[in-house]
This record gives C-alpha cells, structure tokens and sequence, in this order.
C-alpha cells in the first residue's frame, strides 16, 4: 500500500518582491454598527473598507463616528 514518491528537481517558486507597493485604493463597502449605552445615548459608526488593486490587501476606516440620542442622517439599519 505504501508507495514511495520520488523526490523532484523542479526549481523551487520565487518569493515575492519586497518592493513595496504602490497602492491604489479602491472602495468596497461600508458596514454600519450601532451600540447601545445607557443614559439613552448610543454610538453609531460608519465603517468603509478599501482594497488595494495591486496587492489587494483590505483596511478598513471608521468614516463617521458619533454619540448622539438620535439616529444620524448617514445611518442606515440593515
């Protein structure tokens, strides 16, 4: 049942550049997050997240950020 597999003299793959990168952020989407405190004031957030088209690597921001008895214009319930 055991079958040996013989060892092979493909070239091994180059690592990646170590230049960095030139990003170039493109926007993706934006999550909205409510939290409840007490006293009925709540926190309402805004975050959007960004991709890089070159290395696609992702962040995110917080946009908008407040603390406020009422529901900002900007927020929307999902």
């Amino acid at each position: 049942m055991w079958n040996e597999v013989p060892s092979t003299t493909a070239p091994k793959p180059k690592p990646p550049s170590k230049q960095p990168c030139k990003h170039k952020w493109v926007f993706q989407t934006s999550d909205y997050k409510f939290t409840y405190n007490t006293y009925g004031n709540s926190e309402y957030e805004r975050i959007d997240t960004y991709y890089c088209e070159n290395c696609l690597e992702q962040k995110e921001i917080v946009a908008k950020y407040e603390y406020s008895r009422e529901t900002p214009y900007w927020f929307k319930r999902g």
